[in-house]
């Protein structure tokens, strides 16, 4: 590095003070062509043509990048659900991120509703993931936001149980 920064002083275009960047570029032009010299292989060879290699007017082993062209596709149609004005957690997706590993070595699962209209997201704490723990955090949740018009749920076994049990409810009676 001293020799390149000395090199780099001794240039003839060289006003004193620091260097500036043309005083930097051709010493290292100079550096790269000495390492290309010693360590590529010949330009011609079956490896380097896979590269799209050429040799620059500076003379250094340079390879062509190319830009790839931008793919356009349509976005897939949002449901309805999602795109009609509704209360913030009227249309929900749940689901449970865990296990947690509390302080006294209990374990602990997140319950995670989320807002499908609005960027809204509302976290229960419980404790297992038997279905009737699930039923007091949604329990819960409906108290704070209301009872949800549709909810987006992924098969988990706790949540399948809480669809059984509601689908043996009669809601003509609950509303």
């Amino acid at each position: 590095m001293k020799l390149f920064l000395k090199n780099a002083s001794k240039s003839e275009n060289h006003r004193g003070g620091n260097l500036v960047v043309e005083e930097i570029e051709e010493p290292e032009r100079r550096l790269l062509r000495i390492v290309q010299r010693e360590e590529a292989e010949e330009i011609d060879g079956k490896w380097m043509k896979s590269l799209c290699i050429f040799v620059d007017p500076n003379g250094l082993i340079r390879m062509r990048i190319f830009e790839s062209r931008k793919i356009t596709t349509n976005p897939s149609p949002l449901p309805e659900d999602r795109l009609n004005d509704a209360l913030v957690f009227e249309v929900c997706g749940v689901d449970m991120a865990g296990p947690l590993y509390l302080k006294g070595g209990e374990k602990a699962w997140i319950l995670l509703f989320t807002g499908t209209v609005y960027w809204a997201v509302h976290f229960e704490l419980v404790l297992s993931l038997y279905t009737g723990v699930f039923h007091q955090g949604l329990r819960r949740f409906i108290a704070c936001w209301g009872r949800p018009r549709v909810m987006y749920i992924d098969n988990g076994t706790n949540i399948i149980g809480t669809d059984n049990g509601f689908d043996s409810l009669d809601w003509s009676e609950i509303e």
